[in-house]
């Protein structure tokens, strides 16, 4: 059971790490909620917000100027050229 439970955490540990080599690689960055109200309130061009929770979660609440994506797949496709050149939140 101990050599499991070591197997276990040692395949954890990887996937963690192997997440923040992709993170980084791609310039993917954690933000918290406080880092987007302060961009929102204070940046000339807001980021673009993309909402990927289900449409009934949007629409309870989500915030103002976000785009609705549910349960979206990032590709390319779903931000237009214009958009790319705005910092992109996915919330």
């Amino acid at each position: 059971m101990e050599t499991f439970l070591a197997i276990v955490a040692a395949i954890l540990v990887f996937l963690i790490i192997a997440w923040e080599v992709f993170r980084r690689r791609a310039g993917i960055e954690a933000i918290s909620a406080r880092q987007l109200r302060e961009m929102l309130q204070s940046s000339d061009e807001s980021p673009l917000i993309l909402d990927v929770r289900t449409a009934t979660e949007y629409s309870l609440f989500h915030i103002p100027g976000a785009r609705s994506e549910p349960n979206v797949r990032l590709r390319p496709e779903v931000v237009d050229d214009v958009e790319r050149s705005r910092l992109v939140v996915v919330a």
